[in-house]
């Protein structure tokens, strides 16, 4: 496997760090779309850190440019979606799978949203047609259709998440859904208003140090799990600039950072119930790169990584600046 942080500059919309194995301290990789940006080698930034990128390109077996997720399995398998099929690479080639309809065990669909291996190895697979598993044995595809879709609507899966309880949540195009550890799956798209999510389009499932859930959705801000009552409840003390939510992560002080479309990042301060946002500013080198912020990962050293349409950032817990990259 090659030891080296990976990046193909430009739109930055999937940022990985291998959880097991450690054997990519970081992934980064181009996705959905290519963006204009400036050129940051101009820039003379004092805690820069020496970083050496690679490239993985569709010269080198990638089946499309644009990344939409990556992940590592239990065998040590990076496994990449992108637009246009799912890739699993060794560390030296590239194995490729595609929907085909002549095929049965193939993909539901070629545009792969989300990858997740969860604890008992299952690779699980959220596609625009639904949500696979991955069996390794024929490297075939079982197919699971969540819910019926709303005229007009895709059956997409965009977001997975395990919990500690070992339940896998399931963000999709029109609701949350829930599979228990029994199998049994469970559905949270049947309410609306303030009593639940209804059938808003799920893009962010997070689970914080405390047990709380958190959901991002498309167009409608937060939610925050109510587990006594098993609902949901739009969250109304975090100041969203914008309510489509890409990203929910914690840092290592307990903090959640929310990252949006366009409204860059907000940074919550659960204990002090404070928010700060970060944004771009063209007069500041040290700020957000870009309002759109599509990943953010944070590494062992606790800085934050953070993908956007202005290209890879790196925020220094100790200084508060953004790096470009």
């Amino acid at each position: 496997m090659r030891n080296q942080q990976l990046l193909n500059v430009q739109s930055v919309g999937a940022v990985f760090s291998s959880v097991r194995h450690r054997l990519l301290p970081i992934l980064a990789m181009l996705a959905l779309f290519c963006f204009a940006q400036p050129t940051w080698a101009t820039l003379k930034l004092a805690d820069q850190r020496n970083v050496i990128f690679d490239r993985l390109t569709t010269g080198d077996g990638l089946s499309h440019a644009a990344v939409t997720a990556i992940t590592q399995d239990q065998y040590g398998y990076i496994w990449i979606g992108t637009q246009e099929g799912l890739n699993r690479f060794d560390g030296y080639k590239f194995e490729t799978f595609y929907h085909l309809d002549d095929e049965e065990g193939s993909i539901s669909h070629h545009s792969v949203w989300t990858i997740l291996s969860d604890s008992n190895g299952d690779l699980w697979i959220g596609t625009d047609a639904g949500l696979n598993r991955f069996n390794d044995a024929d490297k075939s595809f079982e197919t699971f259709f969540l819910n019926e879709a709303p005229a007009g609507r895709k059956n997409s899966v965009y977001t997975l998440l395990e919990d500690a309880s070992g339940t896998l949540w399931i963000g999709t195009s029109s609701g949350l859904s829930a599979r228990h550890p029994d199998g049994r799956f469970q559905h949270y798209h049947q309410s609306s208003g303030d009593k639940g999510l209804g059938r808003r389009s799920v893009r962010r499932v997070f689970e914080d140090s405390r047990g709380i859930l958190w959901v991002g959705t498309e167009d409608d801000g937060l939610y925050r799990f109510n587990r006594d009552v098993d609902e949901f409840v739009q969250v109304a003390d975090i100041e969203l600039l914008d309510n489509y939510v890409r990203d929910v992560m914690e840092d290592s002080a307990g903090n959640l950072w929310v990252s949006t479309t366009n409204g860059g990042i907000t940074l919550y301060h659960p204990e002090k119930g404070t928010v700060k946002i970060f944004t771009y500013d063209k007069d500041d080198d040290y700020s957000l790169a870009a309002n759109r912020v599509r990943s953010m990962l944070l590494d062992d050293s606790g800085d934050i990584w953070i993908g956007s349409d202005g290209g890879l950032n790196l925020y220094n817990s100790e200084s508060g600046r953004f790096t470009r990259y």
